[in-house]
C-alpha cells in the first residue's frame, strides 16, 4: 500500500459485484471481472465506506462519491468520522464483521 492505512481505505464492495476504489487500484489485475465506481482526485478517503444490509455508509463531506453511489439504489448514509479521520481511520475501522463458525 502507498496511501491509506489498509486496503479498505481504498477498496470497498458497494454492491453485488460492485467495487468503490481509488484510481491507484483502479487498473489492478486482482479487480478484474468487477464493475469499478472510480472517486474522484481528491476524494480518496471517501472510498472507504461499508455496505451492510442494503446501505452504505459513507464518511460526510463527499457529494461527488455521494453522486456515484446513488444509482446503485442503496441507501447512502452520510457519518461524521472526522475524530478517526484525525488518527488515519474510516468506516471501516469502526466495524466489525462476524463471519460463520
Amino acid at each position: 500500500m502507498r496511501a491509506g492505512l489498509h486496503l479498505k481505505s481504498s477498496v470497498n464492495l458497494v454492491g453485488q459485484n460492485v467495487l468503490l476504489v481509488t484510481r491507484e487500484f483502479a487498473c489492478h489485475d486482482a479487480l478484474a471481472g468487477f464493475r469499478l465506481v472510480i472517486v474522484e482526485k481528491g476524494d480518496e478517503y471517501s472510498a472507504n465506506v461499508l455496505w451492510v444490509n442494503n446501505h452504505i455508509l459513507v464518511p460526510a463531506g463527499y457529494p461527488r462519491v455521494c453522486s456515484l453511489l446513488e444509482p446503485l439504489g442503496s441507501q447512502i448514509v452520510e457519518l461524521d468520522v472526522g475524530e478517526m479521520r484525525k488518527m488515519d481511520g474510516g468506516v471501516t475501522c469502526l466495524s466489525l464483521r462476524l463471519g460463520k463458525a
